[in-house]
This record gives structure tokens, C-alpha cells and sequence, in this order.
């Protein structure tokens, strides 16, 4: 078998603008963004909308 080649970008900064979602009536509306090269931590507690960011 062939050893896996890496793959994609390297060093790509995410930005996301005006991004919202509701689980109730009134949308939460942010912007967020991840610098490029750099770890990101995703941390809150239970039902702060972790999941819901990166889904």
C-alpha cells in the first residue's frame, strides 16, 4: 500500500462574517476567524454553541 500523501493548504486563515443561527426566536449573529498556521481551541460550557459553530 501507498503511504498517504498530506494534502490542502497550508497556512489558510479562516474569517466568517455575519454568520447567525437560532435555536429559539431571536437569531445570535457573530463573526469569527482563525489566523492562519496557528491552533484554534474551541472551548465553553455545554449548550454555549460549540457544535452548532463547527456543524
Amino acid at each position: 500500500m501507498t503511504p498517504a500523501k498530506e494534502v490542502g493548504a497550508k497556512g489558510a486563515a479562516v474569517r466568517l462574517e455575519d454568520v447567525s443561527f437560532s435555536y429559539g426566536e431571536a437569531p445570535f449573529r457573530f463573526d469569527v476567524g482563525f489566523a492562519a498556521s496557528k491552533i484554534t481551541a474551541i472551548m465553553g460550557p455545554s449548550g454555549s454553541g460549540k457544535s452548532t459553530l463547527l456543524n
